[in-house]
């Protein structure tokens, strides 16, 4: 309690409960615990080439009691997007034995801007004996603009989270 004596004197003392929703993240979730390493925004100057190229990192966690068997990742991209060969899009991560990571990165290549500012991109996360886990990023493309454009926020769906690229 923040004021055991009560020595502050309150408008409304009864309203000294606070509640935060925890949302779950099923990315997280055993056995293959999925964090992504990627820009949640980049930033879009006129003609500028500076934001034409990204790095998605993906680390597994095996945190399952067991050795996930033939683990493999593959990226999905939209059709602006792309990686240097395509065959690229799906990585052999191999077994991951009980309480280990593996880890892999894609570069990724911006081949045009979104039509709605926003990338979707997934990665399906595979092993023989677990169930595959489909995990969902987006990146923001913000362009130069002389106000501010609250709009984007309405277009974006649910499942996708626009605080965090965990």
């Amino acid at each position: 309690k923040a004021d055991p004596n009560d020595d502050l004197i309150e408008s409304n003392s009864s309203n000294n409960t606070a509640y935060k929703f925890i949302i779950p993240n099923d990315d997280l979730m055993p056995p293959l615990s999925t964090t992504v390493d990627a820009p949640a925004t980049l930033f879009h100057e006129g003609d500028s080439t500076e934001f034409n190229e990204f790095d998605i990192r993906v680390y597994l966690f095996n945190s399952g009691d067991t050795t996930a068997i033939n683990s493999s990742i593959t990226l999905h991209l939209p059709g602006n997007l792309s990686l240097d060969n395509p065959a690229d899009s799906s990585i052999a991560m191999g077994d991951i034995n009980a309480g280990e990571n593996a880890d892999s990165v894609w570069h990724v290549t911006i081949n045009s801007l979104p039509g709605e500012s926003v990338f979707f991109y997934s990665i399906l996360v595979n092993a023989d004996n677990a169930p595959a886990k489909l995990v969902e990023r987006m990146v923001i493309v913000h362009g130069s603009s002389g106000i501010e454009d609250n709009s984007l926020t309405q277009t974006v769906p649910d499942k996708y989270n626009l605080l965090n690229n965990y």
